[in-house]
């Protein structure tokens, strides 16, 4: 009989829980969570194709439950102690409807809600701020630093070069050849990319639907580049921040005085 950590193995390649999302046994909640919601964006059944949509029913489920251990005190407690699950758990096996268990956990966003977050954090202190962290940690590999900032697009390339040139007039950041060496084809290169890019993004958004203003939060991220996951996932964890911090201070009220 194949058992559950069988079929962990045969969609993710790993047989712990854990590695299965990238994680490890220190992650919080939040984290878990993240991850759970990455990895969903690429085999939900709604986005599937043909040919692959049994296979990413299967994947979905089984990351699903995976999530459903992970983020129950009780259940983790027995995986982490002995790296099986309590006998007595039926949620490996019972027929439960998953797509409905992800709705409930994930928050719909607006078109509107991203194009206000994205007016907040273009031009702001914090792009600022990542974008000199990218300068170095990709030694100003300009085409990463434009994958890994969020919110991003070919547009804002001679803006970004013109705040790291005065960095570097200022002595606040080293030159790094990828930088100031960058040759004039590898820009052109990059330009003609990003226009197919827009192209596609175009096409696939019509597919989407996106032009509604009611699109939830899977389809708003699959208008991204995959190779952009990384700058995708801050994105969102940055929405989901910020909508928290939201509703947190209208559900707070006076405290009573003990």
């Amino acid at each position: 009989m194949v058992s559950f950590f069988d079929e962990v193995e045969k969609h993710f390649g790993k047989r712990c829980l854990y590695d299965a999302l990238d994680l490890t046994k220190e992650a919080d909640s939040k984290q878990i969570k993240r991850a759970y919601h990455k990895y969903s964006l690429l085999c939900h059944p709604d986005r599937s194709t043909d040919e692959k949509r049994d296979s990413d029913k299967e994947k979905f489920q089984i990351l699903s439950k995976i999530h459903s251990v992970l983020s129950d005190k009780k259940k983790r407690a027995v995986y982490d102690d002995t790296g099986e699950l309590a006998e007595e758990d039926d949620i490996l096996t019972q027929d439960k409807d998953w797509d409905a268990y992800w709705r409930l956990l994930f928050k719909k966003v607006s078109k509107k809600d991203i194009e206000q977050f994205e007016s907040e954090y273009r031009h702001s202190e914090r792009e600022t701020e990542d974008l000199k962290k990218c300068y170095m940690e990709f030694e100003g590999n300009m085409e990463k630093m434009l994958d890994n900032i969020m919110c991003s697009t070919i547009e804002d390339e001679t803006r970004f070069a013109d705040i790291i040139n005065k960095w570097i007039a200022d002595g606040e950041v080293p030159e790094f050849e990828a930088f100031t060496k960058e040759s004039k084809s590898t820009k052109k290169k990059r330009r003609k990319q990003a226009k197919k890019e827009e192209a596609e993004a175009t096409e696939l958004a019509k597919e989407l639907g996106l032009g509604d203003e009611d699109k939830d939060l899977k389809n708003m991220i699959l208008a991204r580049r995959e190779d952009r996951a990384k700058a995708a996932d801050n994105f969102f964890a940055n929405l989901e921040e910020k909508y928290a911090k939201k509703e947190k201070a209208k559900s707070g009220g006076k405290r009573k005085r003990k």
